[in-house]
């Protein structure tokens, strides 16, 4: 069960926390999941859709962890390059805390609106401080990750704009391929909704929240492979499609007012 505390209090405490340290029934420690929710309202509607993932993840026995971003003190890059030289980062800020946490993660999902044509300043802010791992990666040759399971890390993006344009997330999903990149991790999938405003409007779209939940349930099945990021750009259904294709439905759905 996750449990919420609100921004303002000590840094790193504004975590929200599943089931953690425990096996599963093979003895193999369970698929840990991170859940980036970058918006600046909490609970909007890629909030209660980052929840829904989380808890498809957690009910096929991943170990399940939720970070708000807004109650964090994460500062831009200041591109001073010193971490070309050592893979850290010299800011010290709330960053510093979450560091491990994306590099002990199978699976990372990150939550944001729409902000013109690309993510949120929170999401942009802790993408580009992941500039030490794409240095570590990069230039200082040093991989990422456990090495059981890195050839097993996945990225996944939610996000929802306002308003119907099928160029709506190309900005967005072009930041994020290059940011799973970064931390290593294979760009998974998109849980994608335009046309979806009002803070909590999702909560009208059930269908919507039963993807969610599947979406998560998938992204913790490592027997199955993941689409091609350019297969994820391509798709844009309008809702008159989605509605006559109940069955293997894109994962890209414009959702009527």
């Amino acid at each position: 069960m996750l449990v919420p505390r609100e921004p303002g209090v000590a840094p790193g405490q504004n975590l929200w926390a599943g089931e953690k340290g425990v096996k599963n029934k093979s003895g193999r420690e369970k698929i840990k999941v991170l859940g980036i929710a970058a918006s600046p309202r909490r609970g909007g509607n890629t909030d209660i859709l980052l929840d829904r993932v989380l808890e498809g993840a957690a009910s096929r026995g991943a170990e399940v962890e939720k970070v708000v971003l807004r109650g964090f003190n994460i500062e831009p890059c200041r591109e001073c390059n010193s971490c070309q030289k050592t893979g850290q980062c010299v800011v010290e800020d709330d960053m510093q805390l979450l560091y491990s946490k994306i590099e002990e993660a199978n699976a990372l999902i990150l939550a944001s609106p729409i902000f013109f044509m690309s993510v949120s300043a929170y999401a942009k802010a802790f993408i580009e401080r992941c500039q030490a791992m794409w240095a570590r990666k990069y230039v200082l040759g040093r991989p990422l990750g456990k090495e059981s399971t890195r050839s097993r890390r996945r990225g996944m993006f939610i996000c929802v704009g306002a308003t119907k344009g099928s160029r709506l997330f190309e900005g967005a999903i072009l930041t994020m391929k290059y940011f799973f990149d970064a931390i290593d991790m294979q760009y998974h999938s998109n849980l994608l909704y335009r046309n979806v405003e009002d803070k909590g409007e999702i909560k009208d779209h059930p269908e919507a929240l039963e993807e969610a939940f599947k979406a998560g349930q998938e992204l913790v099945d490592f027997e199955k492979e993941p689409l091609h990021v350019s297969e994820m750009m391509s798709v844009r259904p309008t809702i008159e499609d989605t509605l006559k294709a109940q069955k293997g439905r894109q994962r890209c759905t414009p959702l009527s007012a």
